[in-house]
């Protein structure tokens, strides 16, 4: 698996695109807004709409929910110059599909290119509250859906003798019960296997890493169904097996460490560190 440079992978796309004849070129991506920001001036980008720190940008003219009138990260949008020099903007528009982000651009053809209006620019991330008109045709098409998925959901798949903590804000900063579960999980499954003599897994599995931003939630004490798994693992994804020399691990480990106060961090079973 290889994770390319963000910036140049952009910049080698915009080049790409531009050469065959893309006129305006938008960037939507998963960075994070202070990333956003520090690449814009390094790339040939017209719009940027970003997402993951969960930024909140909204101007004191928004219909803002109270709760979070506190967690503004700037104006919407966030204005900041492209590789060229042109007013480049920046929307994000908070978390869990709470605000809708809206934005509307205009460009001028100017000596062949078209260049964005900043003063003709609007947008406000709009809150999806209950003043919203529901639609209908997609309420029918859920309702249909309903019967089926609430079937599944309920399905009881286990047990949990003790509350399990998902929350991010302890699995993403120390040690939790729900990590704890999750890497013993893995570690036992891949020794199963490799006890029934699977090709799955040609050797035993001694420790386990996964990414904590993976746990999405907690689980009480008491039956589980397969809808709050759902919840707490919601993202499709599998586990390699590889083995590797301890230095390599070692570093692993310690890129995580010296990251701690940004990163979503790394659940790890079986290991002590010293």
């Amino acid at each position: 698996m290889i994770f390319n440079n963000v910036v140049k992978t952009v910049q080698e796309e915009s080049t790409r695109l531009r050469s065959e004849n893309a006129d305006i070129l938008i960037g939507v991506g998963h960075y994070g807004l202070s990333e956003d920001k520090a690449m814009a001036s390094q790339v040939d980008l017209d719009v940027i709409i970003g997402g993951h720190s969960h930024s909140l940008l909204y101007s004191d003219q928004l219909d803002v929910d109270p709760i979070d009138a506190e967690k503004s990260k700037g104006p919407y949008p966030t204005w900041e110059k492209n590789v060229y020099g042109n007013d480049l903007p920046i929307c994000h528009a908070f978390e869990y599909g709470k605000y809708l982000g809206i934005v509307d651009l205009e460009f001028h053809l100017i000596d062949g290119k078209y260049v964005l209006q900043k003063d003709l620019v609007q947008g406000a991330p709009r809150i999806l509250d209950q003043k919203i008109e529901k639609n209908k045709v997609v309420l029918a098409e859920i309702e249909e859906w309903k019967v089926a998925v609430d079937r599944l959901t309920e399905e009881p798949i286990g047990y949990a003798m003790t509350f399990l903590d998902g929350d991010r804000t302890s699995c993403r900063r120390r040690e939790c019960t729900m990590g704890n579960w999750a890497a013993d999980a893995v570690v036992h499954h891949q020794n199963r296997l490799y006890s029934s003599g699977s090709d799955a897994a040609p050797t035993a599995c001694h420790i386990a890493m996964l990414g904590s931003g993976g746990i999405r939630a907690s689980i009480s004490a008491g039956k589980i169904n397969y809808g709050q798994m759902l919840t707490v693992f919601p993202f499709d994804g599998f586990f390699d097996s590889i083995v590797v020399n301890g230095s390599i691990f070692r570093q692993t480990v310690e890129t995580g460490v010296r990251r701690y106060v940004e990163s979503a961090g790394l659940r790890v079973e079986n290991l002590k560190l010293r």
